[in-house]
């Protein structure tokens, strides 16, 4: 009853009630006035949010608890499937009883410096607990003249980060030290910038040149050579690009050493392509073009055309590849109804353990996917109130409620050559009964209503060779011609 914001995270709750397997709660006991609810997993057993790491809801509005007469049907059943007579009841409906709350977790998570480690003499790998803001680095010992005595590689979220040494005289030290600064979750879940001293130790033997031992005695070095991982397939789908990630980071880079060539008439010719660089990783780089359906394709690198800051140079690269004829994928569009007016949109495509895998605008009440691999997949919808293209969570502190989602309570199989078109209504079914069962991870448990219960109570009187009196229960209530076919 204290409508005050801080009271959710200050005081315990005055009335509460579990849900169960659907979500579905009722809190008995109220007094008159007025309320707001809320919903919290309470790992601490504190009935107050106390915890930036449990998830949790509130309600935007103010509720006043009333009740009121109202009239309900109760059916009374001859057997499994007749009805006898269906009589109008009287009973006292407490109300609200309509009130949705959707739960969402803060993302908060603490953050800190799980280990650091040196496993290569030229390369050091910091782990963080959590995503977080850029690190940042400074070589304390062994010295240097300039800053350029390293190249920075760190994962999307930088909570990964990995230091490859340029410099020889650094990573042929047995001992680097740097200073480190970082955020740090403190004891009141607050996320400070921290500086550390960090030690860095190659442990164990230098590793040796490996040789090849000979019968006749002689031994002859083994050539290493500066690995090149791609993602290119044999047939290779029409919607991929190619990425290219070398083994170590390049102390130079010319795109005139990859070539890209298609066939024509049994020759390859050389065509453009455009490369990009990761902003991110240093050693990788992705090749983007225009792919025709059908056609073959090959990469091309010459040996010894790129070399590492450590010497190695890359062996010949040489794949050829066909692309997927146009035939072997299905085309999906879904016609939107329920849209709220004015807002953005997106369709996500989602696989058998409720991952997303490819994403698409509503456009004029419509999302459309082209060239979808045959199979079996899901679907929901997000309302983009920020504008980003991604989902946003709920913010308690700017009472900002999670972007709404949608999910099609359906699922779909994507047939080769084939062109979908599907209706959703978003309205038609209420959240709560949207969701697929073979993507929900907390089943609900099947609801019995006392006509299961008397039928259960049926099969084991029958079961023990009893007989069984008549039982009865109450109860109630194409696509467009312009897509490419």
């Amino acid at each position: 009853s204290n409508l005050s914001d801080t009271a959710f995270t200050s005081l315990p709750f005055e009335r509460i009630s579990r849900t169960d397997s659907r979500g579905k709660f009722t809190i008995k006991g109220i007094a008159e006035g007025e309320y707001k609810v809320y919903a919290l997993d309470d790992l601490n057993r504190s009935y107050k949010y106390d915890n930036p790491q449990e998830e949790f809801a509130f309600l935007d509005s103010i509720i006043i608890p009333s009740s009121e007469l109202a009239i309900r049907n109760d059916t009374v059943f001859i057997d499994s499937v007749t009805i006898d007579t269906i009589h109008k009841v009287e009973y006292t409906r407490y109300i609200p009883d309509d009130i949705l709350l959707r739960s969402f977790e803060s993302g908060f998570i603490r953050q800190y410096l799980q280990k650091h480690e040196r496993n290569l003499a030229h390369k050091l790998d910091l782990f963080f607990a959590a995503p977080t803001q850029p690190a940042k680095f400074a070589l304390i010992n062994p010295t240097v003249a300039s800053n350029d005595w390293c190249v920075k590689e760190s994962s999307a979220t930088n909570d990964t980060v990995s230091i490859w040494i340029t410099d020889s005289l650094v990573y042929k030290s047995d001992t680097i030290k740097l200073e480190a600064n970082y955020f740090r979750t403190d004891t009141l879940n607050n996320h400070i910038l921290h500086t550390d001293t960090l030690n860095f130790t190659l442990r164990g033997r230098r590793a040796k040149e490996t040789k090849l031992e000979k019968g006749d005695g002689d031994e002859e070095e083994t050539i290493q050579h500066l690995n090149i991982r791609d993602n290119i397939q044999s047939t290779h789908e029409i919607y991929n690009s190619i990425s290219l990630e070398f083994e170590q980071p390049l102390i130079n880079f010319d795109t005139a050493k990859i070539q890209l060539k298609h066939e024509a008439d049994s020759i390859f010719n050389a065509v453009e392509y455009t490369l990009l660089s990761d902003s991110l990783n240093p050693r990788k780089y992705t090749i983007k073009h225009k792919w025709l359906p059908g056609e073959k394709y090959k990469l091309q690198i010459d040996s010894a055309s790129f070399i590492s800051y450590y010497g190695l140079h890359n062996n010949t690269l040489d794949k050829v590849f066909t692309i997927k004829e146009l035939e072997q994928y299905g085309n999906l569009m879904f016609i939107i109804t329920g849209l709220p007016e004015g807002k953005t949109a997106y369709v996500e495509l989602l696989d058998a353990q409720d991952k997303p895998f490819r994403k698409a605008r509503v456009k004029n009440n419509e999302a459309l996917f082209m060239d979808l691999n045959p199979g079996k997949l899901y679907a929901r919808l997000f309302i983009d109130e920020n504008g980003d293209g991604e989902w946003t969570s709920g913010d308690y502190d700017l009472k900002r409620q999670p972007e709404v989602v949608y999910y099609n309570p359906k699922w779909y199989e994507i047939r080769a050559f084939t062109n979908h078109e599907e209706s959703w209504n978003l309205d038609e079914y209420s959240f709560d009964k949207q969701k697929p069962l073979e993507i929900t991870k907390n089943k609900p448990e099947e609801k019995k209503t006392a006509r299961n219960r008397n039928e259960e109570e049926r099969q084991n009187r029958r079961s023990q060779g009893q007989s069984s009196p008549m039982g009865f229960g109450g109860a109630t209530g194409g696509m467009r011609q312009n897509i490419r076919r």
